[in-house]
């Protein structure tokens, strides 16, 4: 990572390794987890999905990301 903005690129900071390696590792648990588990059927993916896209159009949500947020964001927090 760069750390250059806090004057820090050359130090290694221990903290951050171990942090580093701990999520990694936390990573792997949940990646072999998920990997153990049956996939979805079909049918239940494809029910998911309808109620994401119901939800989005919902809130407006039209598929532009960055758009939307500038949209419904209150005035005093831009």
């Amino acid at each position: 990572s760069d750390l250059s903005y806090l004057g820090l690129a050359d130090h290694k900071i221990p903290l951050y390794e171990a942090d580093r390696a701990r999520a990694e590792h936390q990573g792997h648990q949940i990646g072999a987890a998920v990997a153990e588990r049956p996939p979805l059927a079909a049918e239940t993916v494809a029910a998911i999905m309808r109620r994401v896209r119901e939800r989005q159009r919902a809130v407006g949500y039209e598929g532009k990301y960055r758009e939307w947020i500038r949209r419904v964001t209150p005035p005093d927090l831009q």
